[in-house]
């Protein structure tokens, strides 16, 4: 089961930082052209990450939460592929 607690210190290495980026710019391509994104879109992303499976995407995108730089609009129990965000930014 997905813990984001438990995946969260993967970020903070060297590789974690170079991955949070390169999913960070996926990200700013999907804002930009439709607005918002759903994780689906994250897991299908074709951005290597080399071994790290979709419990570790998903906590790169709930990292950009926690920074604030997105936010999620589905409600808390929402499946983890259907969750929809969109930019904090105006």
């Amino acid at each position: 089961m997905y813990d984001y607690q438990n995946i969260r210190d993967q970020i903070f290495t060297d590789r974690g930082q170079r991955d949070y980026l390169r999913i960070w710019k996926h990200v700013e391509k999907m804002l930009a052209k439709t607005g918002a994104f759903r994780m689906k879109e994250i897991q299908d992303a074709p951005v290597s990450l080399g071994k790290n499976g979709g419990w570790y995407r998903m906590a790169l995108v709930d990292r950009m939460v926690e920074l604030g730089e997105i936010r999620e609009l589905t409600p808390t129990g929402t499946s983890g592929q259907d969750r929809v965000f969109v930019t904090t930014k105006s």
